[in-house]
């Protein structure tokens, strides 16, 4: 019984990881729709359009450096609000709805499913940009 319980644990686990693998995969792509004005990777900085997005989950909002952000998510920011996932995920559906005042001028992923997608490969990116 423990030999199969064994077997079934790591094909379980290698169907996780390979899921996880194509999440992550297919975020990389919805990440094409950000790409023009954000960046990720060992380069990734300040661009005039935007901030890299290397370690963004967990990332204090407003605080990369060298970047003129909007009045209300340098608000944010001073307050101490970070990127987690859950807002992270309803500033991706609607930026200005989550952040009135912002100047992202994206109109925000429609699809839920793109939302997942980019969360998964966003929360791999560490914040000296390996991961992606």
């Amino acid at each position: 019984m423990r030999p199969l319980f064994t077997a079934l644990t790591l094909l379980m686990a290698g169907t996780l990881t390979a899921q996880a693998a194509d999440d992550a995969a297919k975020g990389r792509k919805v990440f094409a729709k950000c790409a023009i004005c954000h960046k990720v990777g060992p380069d990734a900085g300040v661009t005039s359009a935007g901030v890299g997005l290397n370690g963004i989950v967990g990332k204090t909002i407003g605080s990369e450096p060298g970047f003129q952000y909007s009045t209300a998510m340098a608000a944010l920011g001073a307050e101490g609000k970070v990127w987690d996932e859950a807002f992270l995920a309803l500033f991706l559906q609607d930026p200005a709805a989550a952040v009135p005042g912002t100047r992202m001028a994206f109109a925000g992923l429609k699809r839920q499913a793109e939302v997942d997608f980019l969360l998964v490969y966003l929360r791999q990116i560490q914040p000296d940009g390996t991961g992606h």
